[in-house]
C-alpha cells in the first residue's frame, strides 16, 4: 500500500533534528560532517520535489562546504551578475560559474534549482516553535505592497513549506556577499564600497539611499547586523578596469533569526533589550561566536537599534579609505557609549556629505 502524505511527513519529521539548535550544530553518530548534513537535507529534498526545487549537491574541499548546481547556466534571477571583467574566469572568484557553487557554514540553509531554472536558497526558519519571531519578520517586510518599496532592502520572501512543525523559506539566490566586498578578491574602489555600505544604512525617510534604517523604522532591531548577513547583486569593482561602473549593484540584508519587534507606537527609547542576542539556533549564549558589544556585558537595558549599528560599525573596522570624514562616521558607530552612536540615518547622512 502506497504511502500515505501524512505518513511520510511524519516519518520525514521523525528523522530530523528536533531543535533549532540541534539543526546548527547537527552531528550524525557515525557521519562524517558532510555526510551528516547531507543526510538531513536527503529527507527534506523528498518534500521539496513536490514544490518543484531541486537541491545542489554538496562538497567539500579545503574544509569548506560547498554545493554545487549540476544544471549548467540557470535563467537571470535579477539578483546575481557578474563584472564583465570576470566574465572567462573559470572557477575563479566573481566568475558566471562560480556563481554555480555556494560556500556555506552551517546546514541551516541549502542553495536549489527550481523547474523554472531559477536559483533560490532554502532556509530553516521554524523549527519547533522556535524562530517564529524570524518568520513573522520575513512574511511582513519581504511580502506583500511593503515588498516593493524601492527603499526596503530585506530579501523577498517568494514562498513558505512546512515539514510538520518544521516551516522552510524559500528566498532569491543572490550573487555575491558583502564579506568580501573589501581585503578579499573583488577590486572594489571607496566609492564602491561607500555606495554599498549607504544601501546598507539607508533610510525609508530619505527615499534615496535604505536597510537598517528601514527596518528601524518598522521598529524592528536586527540583532545580527554583521556584513555577513549582507548580500549584494555583484561586486563593482571599478578598479578591475579602471572606469566606474555606471549601473549600481543593490544591496539586501537577510537573516532576521535574532530580530525583535517593538509595538508600532513605541518610541525609540522604548525600544530597549537586555543581553546577548542568543534566540533560536543560538539559543546557548555559550555558543555565541560573535564580537560582543559593551553594552550586552553589563546585564542592564539598552537600544536594540545602537546595538545594530555597532554591529556593522565593527564588522566594517578594517574599511579604511583614510578619508577623515569617512573615517570618522566608520568609527563613531563603534563608540563603547551606545549613546555617542549615530543612528543610522544620521551615519547615513554624514557619509552622504
Amino acid at each position: 500500500m502506497p504511502e500515505s502524505r501524512e505518513a511520510k511527513y511524519k516519518r520525514i519529521r521523525s528523522e530530523l533534528p528536533k531543535t533549532f539548535g540541534e539543526w546548527r550544530f547537527f552531528e550524525k553518530e557515525g557521519y562524517e560532517l558532510l555526510d551528516g548534513w547531507t543526510y538531513i537535507w536527503d529527507r527534506v529534498q523528498e518534500v521539496l520535489l513536490e514544490q518543484g526545487a531541486t537541491l545542489w549537491d554538496p562538497s567539500i574541499s579545503d574544509n569548506v562546504v560547498w554545493a554545487r548546481t549540476g544544471f549548467g547556466l540557470r535563467r537571470p534571477g535579477g539578483l546575481a551578475y557578474v563584472h564583465p571583467g570576470r566574465v572567462h574566469g573559470g572557477m575563479n572568484p566573481g566568475s558566471i560559474k562560480r556563481l554555480s557553487a555556494f560556500e556555506f557554514g552551517n546546514p541551516l540553509q541549502r542553495p536549489a534549482t527550481t523547474y523554472e531554472s531559477y536559483d533560490v536558497m532554502i532556509r530553516v526558519i521554524v523549527v519547533n516553535g522556535e524562530g517564529q519571531e524570524h518568520l513573522d519578520v520575513a512574511r511582513r517586510l519581504g511580502t506583500g505592497p511593503r515588498s516593493f518599496l524601492c527603499n526596503n532592502h530585506v530579501l523577498p520572501l517568494l514562498y513558505e513549506f512546512e515539514i510538520e512543525d518544521i516551516v522552510f523559506g524559500v528566498f532569491p539566490l543572490v550573487g555575491a556577499s558583502m564579506t568580501v566586498a573589501f581585503d578579499y578578491w573583488p577590486k572594489n574602489s571607496v566609492g564602491d564600497v561607500l555606495d554599498m555600505i549607504l544601501q546598507m544604512l539607508e533610510a525609508s525617510r530619505t527615499w534615496l539611499l535604505q536597510a537598517l534604517e528601514f527596518i528601524h523604522e518598522m521598529k524592528i532591531a536586527h540583532r545580527d547586523a554583521f556584513r555577513d548577513n549582507f548580500v549584494v547583486q555583484w561586486h563593482p569593482e571599478s578598479l578591475l578596469q579602471k572606469k566606474g561602473s555606471v549601473s549600481r549593484p543593490r544591496v539586501y540584508i537577510i537573516d532576521f533569526e535574532a530580530a525583535i519587534q517593538f509595538p508600532a507606537e513605541y518610541c525609540e527609547e522604548q525600544c530597549v533589550t537586555t543581553g546577548l542576542p542568543v534566540v533560536g539556533s543560538y539559543g546557548d549564549p555559550a555558543d555565541y561566536a560573535r564580537p560582543y558589544p559593551p553594552e550586552c556585558t553589563t546585564g542592564g537595558p539598552y537600544n536594540a537599534f545602537k546595538l545594530d549599528i555597532w554591529q556593522l560599525g565593527s564588522s566594517l573596522e578594517d574599511f579604511k579609505p583614510n578619508i577623515s570624514s569617512i573615517d570618522a562616521v566608520l568609527e563613531s558607530m563603534t563608540e563603547s557609549d551606545s549613546a555617542a552612536r549615530p543612528r543610522a540615518v544620521e551615519a547615513l547622512i554624514s557619509l552622504k556629505k
